[in-house]
């Protein structure tokens, strides 16, 4: 039993996809072509923040804005054990320490109150929630309780595109957000990407720096020592074939308890996405 059939998918934007990735060989700009600068244009107005840096993976995505806020050995990360290994990966990678806080038994999410345990730890420098099966984090109560300190939030929104919390969507609840489109996410692509979200102008340059070998102003000039994250063209062309994630078709609704269960199914897709709405906080699951 495939769990995601992306060959249904595949079928009913064919045509569109071949337009697009068709285009990319015909202009022949493979790498942060002008089809990846129109689908971060489209990402950011979507999610509402004022910018969106395309780069190779949600793991990268999540080290780039590390390195972004220059977190490095001898800081501390506080993030949840109960999620992909690549949360915790970043933190090592970058030379930090991941400070783990147990979940909430009904979200499986970060438990807030937990936080307040390590915050008497030296050197924490950020928290990095993540937004399990769809369901964001209880961000209100993250910022309430570092509100007296310098500790930024680094939002994981891997499973969480689309995701509403409290009428703003996922990939605009951190101060930098990391979202992943490996194809079994909420938004895939064919073959892996990922994506930063940010209202901060200054970081959003130095993120866009750090995504090519730390370029500067000129190609060949280099302002930081770091690596390659470049999102492939033919990555962008397909997801614009895509049906936008805002377009659903209500099927059902039904009220289970306090939560209203909604069965969407995403148009043109043949993928069925569980919407989940409890406390002012939309989550969606394939």
């Amino acid at each position: 039993m495939q769990f995601i059939d992306l060959t249904i998918q595949q079928t009913s934007i064919r045509k569109k996809l071949d337009k697009r990735i068709s285009n990319v060989l015909d202009h022949g700009r493979y790498i942060l072509g002008p089809e990846v600068n129109e689908l971060e244009d489209n990402l950011s107005e979507y999610v509402g923040v004022k910018h969106c840096i395309s780069c190779s993976s949600g793991t990268d995505a999540l080290l780039i804005a590390l390195m972004a806020k220059e977190i490095s050995s001898g800081d501390k990360i506080i993030t949840t054990p109960f999620t992909y290994i690549a949360t915790g990966e970043v933190i090592k990678l970058i030379g930090a320490t991941p400070v783990f806080v147990d979940i909430d038994s009904q979200t499986f999410n970060m438990d807030a109150r937990k936080i307040k345990e390590v915050l008497d730890q030296p050197n924490i420098k950020g928290i990095i929630p993540v937004n399990l099966f769809g369901l964001s984090a209880d961000y209100d109560s993250i910022y309430e309780i570092i509100s007296d300190s310098d500790i930024f939030v680094l939002e994981d929104a891997a499973q969480s595109f689309g995701a509403i919390y409290k009428g703003k969507r996922s990939g605009s609840l951190g101060d930098v957000s990391a979202t992943s489109f490996f194809p079994a996410k909420p938004l895939g692509c064919y073959g892996d990407g990922g994506a930063i979200f940010t209202n901060d102008e200054k970081l959003h340059h130095i993120m866009e720096s750090i995504r090519i070998h730390g370029q500067g102003k000129n190609k060949y000039d280099c302002d930081f020592f770091d690596f390659n994250n470049e999102y492939k063209t033919t990555d962008g062309s397909e997801k614009h074939a895509c049906p936008k994630p805002v377009k659903f078709v209500t099927e059902a609704t039904k009220i289970i308890g306090n939560q209203k269960i909604v069965l969407d199914v995403f148009l043109g897709s043949g993928t069925t996405i569980i919407a989940c709405e409890k406390n002012n906080n939309m989550c969606y699951g394939i």
